[in-house]
Protein backbone atom coordinates (compact mmCIF):
# COMPACT_ATOMS: atom_id res chain seq x y z
CA UNK A 1 0.00 0.00 0.00
CA UNK A 2 1.44 3.37 -0.91
CA UNK A 3 2.26 6.04 1.64
CA UNK A 4 -0.61 8.38 0.72
CA UNK A 5 -3.23 5.65 1.17
CA UNK A 6 -1.75 4.77 4.55
CA UNK A 7 -2.01 8.39 5.67
CA UNK A 8 -5.62 8.70 4.49
CA UNK A 9 -6.48 5.40 6.13
CA UNK A 10 -5.33 6.84 9.45
CA UNK A 11 -7.83 9.70 9.17
CA UNK A 12 -10.76 7.30 8.79
CA UNK A 13 -9.52 4.42 10.97
CA UNK A 14 -11.70 4.99 14.05
CA UNK A 15 -13.79 7.69 12.44
CA UNK A 16 -16.04 5.66 10.13
CA UNK A 17 -19.28 6.20 12.04
CA UNK A 18 -18.83 9.97 12.13
CA UNK A 19 -17.88 9.91 8.44
CA UNK A 20 -20.99 7.90 7.55
CA UNK A 21 -23.28 10.13 9.64
CA UNK A 22 -21.68 13.20 8.08
CA UNK A 23 -22.24 11.85 4.58
CA UNK A 24 -25.89 11.01 5.34
CA UNK A 25 -26.44 14.46 6.83
CA UNK A 26 -24.78 16.09 3.81
CA UNK A 27 -27.07 14.18 1.46
CA UNK A 28 -30.11 15.14 3.56
CA UNK A 29 -28.92 18.75 3.56
CA UNK A 30 -28.79 18.74 -0.24
CA UNK A 31 -32.19 17.09 -0.53
CA UNK A 32 -33.84 19.58 1.78
CA UNK A 33 -32.12 22.50 0.03
CA UNK A 34 -33.49 21.37 -3.32
CA UNK A 35 -36.91 20.72 -1.82
CA UNK A 36 -36.95 24.20 -0.27
CA UNK A 37 -36.13 25.77 -3.61
CA UNK A 38 -38.91 23.73 -5.23
CA UNK A 39 -41.45 24.86 -2.60
CA UNK A 40 -40.39 28.50 -2.93
CA UNK A 41 -40.74 28.22 -6.71
CA UNK A 42 -44.24 26.75 -6.25
CA UNK A 43 -45.19 29.66 -3.95
CA UNK A 44 -43.97 32.10 -6.61
CA UNK A 45 -46.04 30.20 -9.20
CA UNK A 46 -49.04 30.49 -6.88
CA UNK A 47 -48.50 34.23 -6.54
CA UNK A 48 -48.38 34.62 -10.32
CA UNK A 49 -51.49 32.49 -10.75
CA UNK A 50 -49.91 29.49 -12.49
CA UNK A 51 -50.26 27.03 -9.59
CA UNK A 52 -53.44 25.53 -8.17
CA UNK A 53 -51.92 24.28 -4.92
CA UNK A 54 -53.51 25.93 -1.85
CA UNK A 55 -51.22 28.44 -0.14
CA UNK A 56 -51.68 26.98 3.35
CA UNK A 57 -50.41 23.58 2.14
CA UNK A 58 -47.33 25.17 0.63
CA UNK A 59 -46.54 27.25 3.70
CA UNK A 60 -47.13 24.27 6.00
CA UNK A 61 -44.80 22.12 3.88
CA UNK A 62 -42.24 24.93 3.70
CA UNK A 63 -42.21 25.32 7.50
CA UNK A 64 -41.80 21.58 8.08
CA UNK A 65 -39.01 21.24 5.52
CA UNK A 66 -37.30 24.39 6.81
CA UNK A 67 -37.47 23.07 10.40
CA UNK A 68 -35.92 19.75 9.39
CA UNK A 69 -33.32 21.62 7.32
CA UNK A 70 -32.31 23.66 10.40
CA UNK A 71 -31.99 20.49 12.51
CA UNK A 72 -29.81 18.83 9.86
CA UNK A 73 -27.64 21.96 9.54
CA UNK A 74 -27.26 22.07 13.33
CA UNK A 75 -26.22 18.41 13.44
CA UNK A 76 -23.66 19.01 10.69
CA UNK A 77 -22.28 22.03 12.55
CA UNK A 78 -22.08 19.96 15.75
CA UNK A 79 -20.59 16.74 14.34
CA UNK A 80 -18.14 18.16 11.78
CA UNK A 81 -15.68 19.59 14.36
CA UNK A 82 -15.72 16.27 16.23
CA UNK A 83 -14.95 14.40 13.00
CA UNK A 84 -12.17 16.83 12.07
CA UNK A 85 -10.61 16.80 15.54
CA UNK A 86 -10.63 13.01 15.74
CA UNK A 87 -9.24 12.63 12.21
CA UNK A 88 -6.45 15.15 12.79
CA UNK A 89 -5.55 13.58 16.14
CA UNK A 90 -5.28 10.12 14.56
CA UNK A 91 -3.26 11.55 11.68
CA UNK A 92 -0.84 13.33 14.05
CA UNK A 93 -0.46 10.22 16.18
CA UNK A 94 0.40 8.18 13.10
CA UNK A 95 2.99 10.70 11.90
CA UNK A 96 4.46 10.99 15.39
CA UNK A 97 4.76 7.20 15.72
CA UNK A 98 6.57 7.10 12.36
CA UNK A 99 8.91 9.87 13.56
CA UNK A 100 9.75 7.91 16.67
CA UNK A 101 10.91 5.04 14.48
CA UNK A 102 13.48 7.25 12.72
CA UNK A 103 17.09 6.99 13.77
CA UNK A 104 18.95 9.82 15.48
CA UNK A 105 21.28 9.91 12.48
CA UNK A 106 18.33 10.66 10.21
CA UNK A 107 17.25 13.53 12.49
CA UNK A 108 20.77 15.00 12.44
CA UNK A 109 21.09 14.54 8.69
CA UNK A 110 17.72 16.06 7.70
CA UNK A 111 17.42 18.56 10.51
CA UNK A 112 14.69 18.68 13.10
CA UNK A 113 12.96 21.54 11.30
CA UNK A 114 11.83 19.21 8.52
CA UNK A 115 10.04 17.02 11.02
CA UNK A 116 8.61 19.90 13.01
CA UNK A 117 7.27 21.34 9.76
CA UNK A 118 5.67 17.99 8.99
CA UNK A 119 3.94 17.95 12.36
CA UNK A 120 2.68 21.52 12.18
CA UNK A 121 2.37 23.05 8.72
CA UNK A 122 1.67 19.93 6.71
CA UNK A 123 -0.91 18.63 9.18
CA UNK A 124 -2.61 22.05 9.24
CA UNK A 125 -2.81 22.11 5.44
CA UNK A 126 -4.30 18.61 5.37
CA UNK A 127 -6.79 19.56 8.08
CA UNK A 128 -7.93 22.74 6.32
CA UNK A 129 -7.85 21.57 2.72
CA UNK A 130 -8.88 17.94 2.97
CA UNK A 131 -10.52 16.87 6.21
CA UNK A 132 -12.54 20.03 6.92
CA UNK A 133 -13.71 20.61 3.36
CA UNK A 134 -14.56 17.06 2.35
CA UNK A 135 -18.25 17.26 3.29
CA UNK A 136 -18.63 20.67 1.64
CA UNK A 137 -17.09 19.27 -1.52
CA UNK A 138 -19.58 16.39 -1.59
CA UNK A 139 -22.44 18.78 -0.78
CA UNK A 140 -21.55 21.12 -3.65
CA UNK A 141 -21.23 18.26 -6.14
CA UNK A 142 -24.62 16.87 -5.10
CA UNK A 143 -26.20 20.35 -5.18
CA UNK A 144 -24.84 20.88 -8.69
CA UNK A 145 -26.21 17.54 -9.90
CA UNK A 146 -29.56 18.10 -8.17
CA UNK A 147 -29.94 21.62 -9.53
CA UNK A 148 -29.04 20.41 -13.01
CA UNK A 149 -31.66 17.65 -12.78
CA UNK A 150 -34.27 20.16 -11.60
CA UNK A 151 -33.37 22.51 -14.46
CA UNK A 152 -33.66 19.67 -16.96
CA UNK A 153 -37.03 18.72 -15.47
CA UNK A 154 -38.43 22.23 -15.82
CA UNK A 155 -37.03 23.14 -19.24
CA UNK A 156 -34.32 21.13 -20.95
CA UNK A 157 -33.87 23.64 -23.80
CA UNK A 158 -33.24 26.50 -21.39
CA UNK A 159 -30.87 24.26 -19.43
CA UNK A 160 -28.80 23.47 -22.51
CA UNK A 161 -28.70 27.17 -23.46
CA UNK A 162 -27.56 28.01 -19.92
CA UNK A 163 -24.82 25.37 -19.95
CA UNK A 164 -23.53 26.42 -23.37
CA UNK A 165 -23.57 30.12 -22.48
CA UNK A 166 -21.71 29.43 -19.24
CA UNK A 167 -19.03 27.49 -21.13
CA UNK A 168 -18.45 30.24 -23.73
CA UNK A 169 -16.08 32.28 -21.52
CA UNK A 170 -13.91 29.18 -21.09
CA UNK A 171 -13.62 28.71 -24.85
CA UNK A 172 -12.52 32.34 -25.16
CA UNK A 173 -10.01 31.81 -22.37
CA UNK A 174 -8.57 28.72 -24.08
CA UNK A 175 -8.30 30.59 -27.39
CA UNK A 176 -6.54 33.52 -25.69
CA UNK A 177 -4.17 31.14 -23.90
CA UNK A 178 -3.26 29.42 -27.18
CA UNK A 179 -2.39 32.75 -28.82
CA UNK A 180 -0.23 33.85 -25.85
CA UNK A 181 1.71 30.62 -25.37
CA UNK A 182 4.49 29.91 -27.89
Amino acid sequence: MNHRKMLLKEIYKNNKILFFVGMVLSILNVGFSLLLSFLIQTIIDLATGTSLTPLYELIYGLLIIFGIYIIVAFLIAFLKPIYVQKGVRQFKNYIFSKLLNKSIYKFKKDGASVYISSLTNDVKVIEENYISNFFEFITYILLFIGALVMMLYYNYVLTIVGIVSSLLPFSNLITAFKTISP
